[in-house]
């Protein structure tokens, strides 16, 4: 027989051979360890509290009344007369000071009366007018206020990518004492639903 023949049945014995040994054998490999779990989906009943133009946390304009209680549960409803179509909501797992304005069962705009809610520019009830007017520099323009004018005024923010909304901050010519979001005729309302 050439070497190489017995080489090659040597090489073939080989496992046969190991397997008979009197040693214990290797305690078999762990199992990979499984994946980290992926993190808990957050909540929608406490998302980012923020407002943009057209939505604050998980409600967005044009939502129905529904799909906000299936968020926040029952929904307090104000309307100004019985029968109609404007009114504003809140709910109790939606942070204080902040209503939305129906029209009919349909979102139209987000209310903003307490300091605590900011927008993507870091603006909040309390802000100063002049903290607005530089933090949305060739955005916005100034109106006098309907009935603190001319020292109060509202700051109107519009922007091209949503051409159907308009952002709005009431103030007493010092400071933002309320801001609204939402459809243009919506937040033009001055008292609410009038």
């Amino acid at each position: 027989m050439t070497y190489r023949a017995r080489l090659c049945l040597l090489l073939m014995t080989l496992p046969v051979l190991t397997a008979c040994r009197d040693e214990p054998a290797e305690p078999p490999a762990a199992p990979p360890a499984a994946p980290p779990a992926a993190p808990p989906a957050a909540s929608p009943v406490a998302p980012a509290w923020q407002l943009g133009m057209d939505a604050i946390g998980a409600v967005r304009v044009g939502m129905q009344v529904a799909a906000l209680e299936r968020l926040f549960g029952n929904a307090s409803i104000e309307r100004l007369e019985p029968g109609e179509r404007c009114g504003d909501v809140r709910f109790a797992d939606v942070p204080a000071g902040i209503s939305f304005m129906l029209d009919g069962t349909t979102v139209v705009r987000i209310n903003i009366f307490e300091p605590g809610v900011t927008t993507a520019k870091d603006v909040a009830v309390g802000s100063t007018e002049a903290d607005v007017l530089a933090r949305y520099v060739g955005r916005i323009r100034v109106e006098p206020h309907h009935y603190t004018g001319p020292e109060g005024h509202y700051l109107i923010v519009e922007d091209p990518a949503y051409p159907a909304m308009r952002l709005l901050f009431e103030t007493d010519g010092k400071v933002v004492t309320s801001m609204r979001a939402g459809r243009r005729e919506a937040v033009d309302l001055v008292e609410g639903c009038a």
